[in-house]
């Protein structure tokens, strides 16, 4: 599926892109990610961002993230 090939290529991309600290292609890379509702990279994706905006020191938009992830698990299953 293309859809699910391009949401893949732009999660590893931000990954890289966090690795060699260009944080601005990072975060558009990652929010691609995250306009997928159906995306198995959506939980990570908010992990990354998190984690990027933390490097930025912008804790408003890490908490966000941190949030969104948050939300994202199903505390029966814990």
């Amino acid at each position: 599926n293309d859809l699910e090939t391009t949401i893949k290529v732009n999660f590893f991309k931000g990954i890289s892109c966090i690795e060699v600290s260009d944080y601005k292609e990072a975060i558009n890379s990652l929010n691609k990610v995250l306009k997928s509702d159906t995306s198995l990279y959506r939980s990570q994706s908010h992990w990354y961002l998190a984690l990027t905006w933390l490097k930025l020191n912008n804790i408003d938009m890490a908490k966000e993230h941190s949030i969104g992830l948050l939300s994202m698990i199903d505390i029966t299953t814990l």
